[in-house]
C-alpha cells in the first residue's frame, strides 16, 4: 500500500493536536509514515514531541478549522501543493458542544459532519493517485441512538439536525446524529470510489479516558474534575485506542475491505439506517448542495 509516487506512506490526521488524533500520529511516525497533522489549534509542540520520540522528520502540520469552508479549501490547496498522493485519510476531529462555528453555522453539525464530508472530497484526487488508499472515519457507538428521520422532507435540513434539534434532544443527540451522518457519508465515498480502488470505513475507538468530553460540557471545574476521575476509571488508555486507527491503517487483511463498521479490530453491525441506500445518496447531494459541488 506505499503507492505508486515512492516508498514512504504519507497519511493525514485531522484533530491531531491531543487525544487519538495525536497518539496515532507518534504511533504512525513510529513506523515510518509521513504524517501529516492538521487542527485547528497551534501544533508545533506537538509536532516537535513527536518528532524528537520518534526521529522521523517528515512529520508536518498545518491549520485546519472544520468549521470553515475557506480554512478547508486553503488546507487542501496547501495540501495539492505539497503532497504528490494521500494513502490513508484518517478523519478523527470531532467536537462535542454547541455554538456556531466560523461560518455562522451550528459547530457540532459542521465539525463533525459537513466539514469531514467537505474535505475528503476535495482530497480523492490525492487519494486516487496512490490506490489502493484508504478513508477512515472515526465514528461511534453512539450512532445506534441516532433519531435521523428518512421520511422528512429532504430539503428540509439534514432531515431534522437543525439548532432546534438541539434545544429538544441537546448535545448528546446531535452528536449522535452527526455520528450516523458520519456513516452514511463514508458508506457512499465507498460506493462512487470502489471503481478507483478507494476504501471508505467507520471506526469505533472504544471508550476513551481523552478529555473530549469533559472539556466540551458546561459544568463546574469541580463537576469537571469529577467527571475526568470517572471518565479515567471506566475507559481505555488512550494509546490502546489509537491501536485501532493504526490497525484500520495499516493492516493488510483490509485493503478491499470498503463500507463497513469497525471496532474492538472487528467488522460489527451498522446502525439499521444504513441498510437505506437511498437515504445515503440523499444525505450526499445534501452535502453537494451545501457546498454548490458539482456532480
Amino acid at each position: 500500500m506505499a503507492g505508486k509516487l515512492g516508498n514512504r506512506k504519507v497519511v493525514l490526521i485531522t484533530g491531531a493536536k491531543q487525544g487519538i488524533g495525536y497518539q496515532t500520529s507518534l504511533q504512525l511516525a513510529h513506523r515510518n509514515w509521513k504524517v501529516i497533522m492538521a487542527d485547528n489549534q497551534d501544533l508545533s509542540d506537538a509536532k516537535e514531541r513527536i518528532v524528537k520520540a520518534t526521529l522521523n522528520r517528515t512529520v508536518s502540520a498545518n491549520t485546519l478549522d472544520l468549521s470553515s469552508e475557506r480554512s478547508i479549501k486553503k488546507f487542501v490547496t496547501w495540501m495539492n501543493s505539497n503532497e504528490e498522493h494521500l494513502d490513508v485519510l484518517i478523519n478523527n476531529a470531532g467536537l462535542f458542544t454547541t455554538g456556531n462555528g466560523a461560518d455562522n453555522l451550528e459547530k457540532l453539525l459542521y465539525v463533525n459532519h459537513l466539514g469531514p464530508f467537505l474535505l475528503t472530497y476535495l482530497l480523492t484526487d490525492l487519494l486516487k493517485k496512490c490506490s489502493p488508499s484508504r478513508i477512515i472515519f472515526l465514528s461511534s457507538s453512539g450512532a445506534f441512538f441516532n433519531d435521523l428521520n428518512p421520511d422528512l422532507n429532504p430539503n428540509a435540513p439534514y432531515f431534522g439536525l437543525t439548532k432546534e434539534s438541539l434545544k429538544c434532544f441537546g448535545v448528546l443527540k446531535t452528536y449522535y446524529n452527526t455520528k450516523a451522518l458520519n456513516m452514511l457519508i463514508s458508506k457512499e465515498f465507498s460506493r462512487r470510489l470502489q471503481q478507483c480502488n478507494v476504501t471508505s470505513n467507520c471506526l469505533h475507538p472504544g471508550m476513551t479516558n481523552t478529555s473530549f468530553l469533559v472539556r466540551n460540557c458546561d459544568m463546574s471545574y469541580l463537576a469537571k474534575v469529577i467527571f475526568q476521575n470517572l471518565v479515567n476509571f471506566t475507559t481505555q488508555d488512550v494509546s490502546e485506542a489509537a491501536k485501532n486507527v493504526v490497525f484500520m491503517t495499516t493492516s493488510p487483511t483490509l485493503t478491499h475491505v470498503s463500507g463497513k463498521y469497525f471496532a474492538n479490530y472487528q467488522e460489527r453491525r451498522q446502525p439499521r439506517i444504513l441498510d437505506d441506500d437511498e437515504f445515503s445518496r440523499r444525505i450526499w447531494q445534501q452535502c453537494e448542495l451545501f457546498f454548490a459541488l458539482s456532480n
